[in-house]
């Protein structure tokens, strides 16, 4: 054979022997993977999980580990060749030993790890003896001895790198998986340097069977892997959503106990508090004072500044009656207590141990204390007041009873006129069950058609002809009969429903103004506009709508408002007086005297009109100072420009000092009582404003009512 054939067959062997090599490299690494990834699931909680997981890592691994040993003892060559017998005797041997090492891995006790590692490299010897006699090699004892010790040494380090691996690297990425891998493949490569040096460089080599038995290895491996990546990511997707579920469940667990606006406890986290006090009180012969707190007008607040404001000035309340709350907790005779908010802008504070009405009493002012100063909220400076409902346990109910009856002392502590308290009486119980009756009804009352508007007449006071009449509403309740507006006004402003029959007394009067107008009968109407309603962006278009719907001339419309709300916030006023000003309709100051006005801010306003309040006009003839205050509020009205109507006029002395004093127009029962649309077409049109200037009202009410 020539030089330049010996030198091609040469390089072809060499070719031959890198790549089963590199195949036998590659395998090795394969098993050592998958044997990895297979480790990282020993601590799965079914233990059947365990016994698939083992399983299928063990035909995987071992297999691979097998094709990856037959190439690198085909690579080392033989004159023998490699018989198949041998090879196949070789696949248990192999399975077994890759076997022991995941057993090892996933067994509980540090003990067996060891007696398994220890079979796993009595199994590979076994592999590497058979391998040298299949091969018909002759290796010295040495080597053999060499070969044993490295593949124990090979086997140990790849047991103690799985046993940290499942520890420490359960959530290790992929990457590096791979990356450590190589550690126990080279080290199972070991063995077969060893052997390697002790034999002779190889002759002529050949692809054989091992070829062909890696090809299927290599793709059971690369399966394995892409199950194990699939496995990794739906694993890593349950555990999120597990997590994520653990989570929210805890969170629904917290959440009925927890108020998450304020982070108070709730109504369900009270009444479990209240529950548990009560037994403690009955075991040890003590009380529990439940105090309900109710902000005064906060409804006001959250309907004009928006939900976003209202929630803010909530949570300043919470933290106000937090800090406070635990200053009045004075043991041995306060010994604990507990804060809730039970929902909108009710709150409740548990005191337990051993109090007494007095103790309760000076808690309540404590805390009307606290909440009685301005809130300064996103550059609103707000007012809050609070009213206190109290009640105790035992003597005013057991605990399923002790927040309703609270909060029944609580409502009748607003009735009273709010920023007080009141201690539970039984009667309270009655009252707020017709609170919430007369709530549901009303809820009805606009789509039943059970409101009616009356009308008061305004008297001109030289003439004595009609010049307006102002809209007080009544309701026709099915049950109750004619309800008056100081029954269910309060009740609409705090439950949110006085915006609805703001827009239907609107509606109504300018349809009324209408068919008056057809009628002949030429008029002012007058509506009185509420706080709630002068800080609604859209109550000027709303009134232009109806004016427009019904073709009424603005003029015709009169829009009250009492002197404290002119007065309580000037720049949102001012701009809604302006804006009605500039829409043409009639403006008019309610109640005047009665508030704290600026004269500057009065001179601002674009009102045409003075009403003083009745409460001066009541005292006129028997009082020198009201007849002092209300020449006072004549002339100052005259020399701005302002006309004066004085309203609550009930007799003749009364009529003569007013005109007497100047005074322009007249309201009261002397001139008339409010009465329907419909009577009060027939009184206009039936008097005769000359000859009977002041007669009393065909059409009379047994009570004046407050207006809407």
């Amino acid at each position: 054979m020539s030089t330049s054939s010996s030198a091609a067959v040469t390089l072809a062997s060499v070719a031959v022997l890198s790549s089963r090599l590199a195949v036998a490299l590659l395998l090795g690494w394969a098993a050592s993977l998958v044997t990895l990834l297979v480790a990282q699931r020993a601590d799965a909680g079914d233990p059947r999980m365990h016994r698939s997981w083992q399983a299928s890592g063990t035909l995987i691994g071992g297999i691979c580990a097998w094709a990856g040993w037959l190439c690198g003892v085909a690579a080392l060559g033989s004159p023998a060749g490699l018989p198949l017998a041998g090879a196949i005797a070789t696949l248990p041997l192999s399975l077994a030993a890759t076997g022991m090492v995941l057993q090892s891995v996933f067994s509980s006790r540090r003990s067996r790890r060891f007696v398994w590692a220890g079979a796993a490299g009595i199994t590979l010897l076994a592999a590497v003896a058979v391998w040298s006699q299949a091969m018909g090699w002759r290796v010295p004892a040495v080597v053999v001895l060499a070969g044993a010790a490295s593949a124990a040494i090979a086997q140990a380090i790849s047991v103690r790198m799985l046993v940290l691996w499942r520890r420490r690297e359960r959530a290790a990425p992929f990457r590096r998986s791979a990356l450590m891998a190589w550690i126990p493949a080279l080290a199972q490569a070991l063995p077969f340097a060893l052997v390697a040096l002790a034999l002779p460089w190889p002759g002529d080599q050949r692809p054989g069977l091992e070829l062909l038995c890696a090809l299927p290895a290599a793709a059971m491996a690369a399966l394995a892997l892409q199950a194990v990546r699939m496995e990794r990511y739906l694993v890593g997707a349950h555990r999120m959503l597990g997590a994520q579920l653990k989570q929210a469940t805890a969170t629904l667990e917290r959440s009925p106990l927890a108020d998450p606006l304020t982070g108070l406890l709730s109504r369900v986290g009270i009444e479990a508090a209240l529950r548990k006090a009560a037994l403690e009180a009955e075991t040890h012969g003590q009380r529990i004072a439940l105090l309900a707190i109710g902000l005064d007008g906060f409804r006001t607040v959250n309907d004009s500044f928006g939900h976003a404001l209202g929630d803010t000035v909530l949570r300043e309340v919470a933290q106000r009656l937090a800090g406070v709350s635990g200053t009045l907790v004075e043991p041995p005779k306060i010994t604990g207590h507990h804060l809730a908010r039970l929902g909108g802008d009710e709150f409740v504070l548990m005191l337990q141990g051993h109090v007494d009405r007095q103790l309760v009493a000076r808690a309540a002012n404590v805390l009307l204390e606290t909440l009685d100063g301005p809130l300064t909220v996103d550059a609103h400076e707000l007012t809050a007041t609070a009213s206190i409902g109290i009640a105790l346990f035992p003597e005013d109910g057991g605990a399923t009873k002790l927040i309703s009856r609270a909060n029944a002392a609580m409502h009748a502590a607003k009735e009273a006129g709010g920023s007080t308290y009141m201690t539970f009486e039984p009667r309270m119980q009655d009252d707020a069950r017709d609170r919430h009756e007369l709530l549901r009804d009303l809820r009805h009352a606009i789509e039943n058609k059970q409101l009616e508007l009356f009308y008061q007449p305004k008297i001109d006071a030289r003439s004595g002809q009609v010049t307006a009449a102002e809209a007080l509403l009544r309701w026709h309740h099915p049950v109750r009969g004619m309800l008056h507006p100081d029954v269910f006004i309060p009740l609409a402003e705090r439950h949110g429903l006085i915006g609805a029959l703001g827009n239907w007394v609107i509606d109504d009067a300018c349809r009324q103004a209408k068919v008056w107008r057809e009628r002949g009968l030429k008029m002012r109407v007058a509506i009185n506009l509420s706080v709630f309603q002068m800080r609604q962006n859209d109550l000027v278009e709303r009134i232009q709508a109806a004016l427009k719907r019904y073709g009424v001339n603005p003029q015709r419309l009169t829009c009250e408002i009492t002197e404290s709300v002119a007065m309580e916030d000037t720049q949102v006023t001012q701009r809604t007086f302006e804006r009605l000003g500039q829409a043409g309709i009639h403006l008019s100051i309610d109640d005047f005297g009665t508030g704290y006005s600026s004269l500057s801010y009065l001179r601002r306003l674009p009102a045409t009109e003075l009403k003083i309040d009745r409460s001066f006009v009541m005292d006129l003839d028997t009082s020198p100072d009201a007849r002092a205050i209300v020449d006072a509020v004549l002339k100052l009205a005259h020399a701005i420009g302002l006309k004066v109507v004085a309203e609550g006029v009930e007799n003749i002395r009364q009529r003569d000092i007013l005109l007497e004093l100047g005074c322009d127009e007249f309201q009261g029962y002397l001139f008339a009582r409010p009465m329907s649309a419909r009577a009060l077409l027939l009184w206009a049109v039936d008097d005769e404003p000359v000859k009977n200037a002041f007669r009393a009202s065909l059409f009379g009410e047994t009570r004046e009512a407050l207006r809407v």
